[in-house]
């Protein structure tokens, strides 16, 4: 991996690669790069640019824009709820490693007092953090959720909605909170709705019996997306649409798949493809602290987690998170759906970041937009990543 340097004003060339725009596909063609933008992506292979650029040769390599992680817990042995800089650190340079170049670390149900301490290491995250995928933001999953439908999330640290504790840590830390994840059935889940769309916080379902008429009221109230579809929540039943039918039939509303294997099956993943608008489905990862680490026993949230085979469990037998990466998640979705590579790459860039409202900088390679790429072999090896310009994994060899 080459070092990070003061990139700011370096002309990058990246040629005779296949660039997924993702809207578009280059099948021979070459990403210009100033600085921390990404000046052009146009056809053709190009050789024609000054001595002091750094030119890349990728011999057919597929360019994409890089990955977007709106739901990830942890890695490397580190989880959000550590709140602790150096912990979202370590998670950054993991995402960074496997393609993925700016995130929302994500906490489980927990007290405000340390869901504070989690904002406070965020925020000295994103200012030290110069060799991972960048901070967007947090996602808080919880607290406020039902019981019923906890899944891997402690019962103790969970509680019913008060809209002041919201208020108050989103004044605290002002664009900061990017999402929230609740149930909508809940008291006072509709008014906290409201006030969360009003600051412009993206409002979840998750972990949630909500029934079809309860989603509808919610999704006026300015809920916008689900997660983990299908997990945490009631089943699609053909009386009673629930939480999966209103979110499936719902244009505009956008929802999250864990492509692993083991949350869906892939059947049902090639299901919520072909009902959701191509703008609306978003693949995330879900990954608890074992990502990236062999199969043993961690933490999340205060309960004990088992993972065999890469799989997290409860001792209960109940999923407990992932070790999924985003590019492995692309890899699955496209076997799974049949879908070409560049439908499904949208998914994972330029989707989550129109969720989380960033769209305007992030998920696609376009002129204006922040250089952030990801390099794949034709077997979804990650070979190099770019975050805003700086070359951050890199095991291609200097031409």
């Amino acid at each position: 991996m080459r070092p990070a340097g003061n990139e700011s004003d370096t002309l990058t060339v990246l040629t005779n690669g296949r660039i997924l725009t993702p809207y578009v596909e280059i099948k021979t063609g070459t990403a210009v790069i100033q600085g921390r933008q990404i000046v052009e992506a146009k056809p053709a292979a190009l050789n024609d640019f000054p001595s002091s650029a750094r030119v890349l040769n990728l011999r057919g390599l597929t360019v994409v824009p890089g990955f977007v992680d709106m739901h990830i817990h942890g890695a490397l042995g580190a989880d959000t709820l550590d709140a602790a800089p150096e912990a979202i650190s370590t998670i950054a340079r993991f995402l960074a490693k496997n393609g993925t170049t700016s995130f929302l670390p994500t906490t489980v149900s927990a007290g405000w007092e340390q869901l504070g301490k989690v904002a406070s290491a965020a925020v000295e995250a994103k200012k030290s953090n110069t060799l991972g995928a960048e901070i967007l933001g947090l996602h808080l999953e919880g607290p406020f959720l039902n019981p019923e439908k906890r899944g891997a999330h402690n019962p103790a640290a969970i509680q019913g909605v008060d809209l002041n504790a919201v208020a108050a840590l989103l004044h605290r830390f002002p664009g900061l909170v990017r999402v929230v994840t609740l149930a909508p059935e809940l008291p006072g889940a509709l008014d906290c709705i409201k006030y969360m769309a009003g600051q412009g916080v993206t409002a979840a379902a998750g972990h949630t019996s909500a029934d079809f008429a309860t989603m509808n009221a919610a999704f006026e109230a300015g809920l916008t997306h689900g997660v983990h579809l299908f997990n945490g929540m009631g089943p699609l039943h053909h009386r009673e649409p629930g939480v999966v039918g209103a979110i499936l039939t719902r244009p505009g509303v956008t929802c999250e798949v864990i492509a692993d294997g083991h949350h869906l099956h892939p059947a049902t993943v090639r299901l919520t493809a072909s009902l959701k608008a191509p703008d609306d489905l978003v693949l995330v990862t879900d990954a608890m602290r074992a990502a990236g680490l062999a199969d043993g026993q961690y933490d999340l949230g205060g309960l004990t987690v088992r993972v065999k085979d890469g799989v997290a469990k409860l001792p209960t037998g109940s999923l407990a998170g992932s070790t999924l990466t985003l590019v492995k998640a692309v890899k699955n979705a496209v076997a799974f759906t049949g879908f070409p590579l560049q439908k499904v790459v949208q998914w994972a860039t330029v989707n989550p970041a129109r969720v989380l409202g960033v769209s305007a900088k992030k998920g696609e390679i376009a002129a204006g937009k922040d250089a952030d790429i990801t390099v794949l072999d034709q077997d979804f090896n990650v070979v190099l990543t770019m975050v805003r310009g700086t070359i951050v994994w890199d095991s291609l060899q200097k031409e």
